[in-house]
């Protein structure tokens, strides 16, 4: 009588095996996309600020130069012309014209006693206070005789 005896096979991978191994590689292929979707699509924020905050730096430095340019010029009143220049500068074929942004300008003083700022009434005050705003950046910038 022979004796047949059942072969296992040891070598390589049942089906069931290779089923399951490509299903969990599918389940953490699936929460990898997810994860990586959701940040390359934020990661271009980042970027954006970064170049509208030198963006503004660039308008500031700008208005600056122009400051010192009144200044070196004699220009008695060359924070009044400063002013006028601002608020007419962000609107291209104006001259000067120092880039794309909105402003908020006022002469100040501080209150020596509590050191608060206060709004001037007369434009002869010795501080312009300049806010730029460009998009979803801002500069607040202190400009003395």
């Amino acid at each position: 009588m022979r004796r047949e005896s059942a072969r296992v096979n040891e070598e390589g991978f049942t089906l069931i095996e290779v089923i399951v191994t490509f299903v969990l590689a599918a389940i953490l292929a699936a929460f990898l996309v997810q994860f990586l979707g959701s940040n390359l699509t934020g990661s271009s924020i980042s970027v954006i600020r970064v170049q509208n905050h030198y963006e503004l730096i660039k308008i500031v430095e700008k208005i600056n130069v122009d400051y010192s340019n009144l200044m070196q010029a004699g220009d008695t009143n060359a924070l009044v012309t400063l002013r006028s220049r601002i608020q007419a500068g962000n609107v291209a074929g104006n001259n000067p014209y120092f880039g794309r942004y909105t402003q908020v300008t006022k002469f100040i003083t501080f209150d020596p006693a509590t050191k608060i700022e206060q709004s001037a009434e007369t434009p002869g005050s010795s501080t312009l206070k300049v806010t730029i705003t460009r998009d979803d950046q801002t500069i607040a910038t202190l400009f003395t005789k």
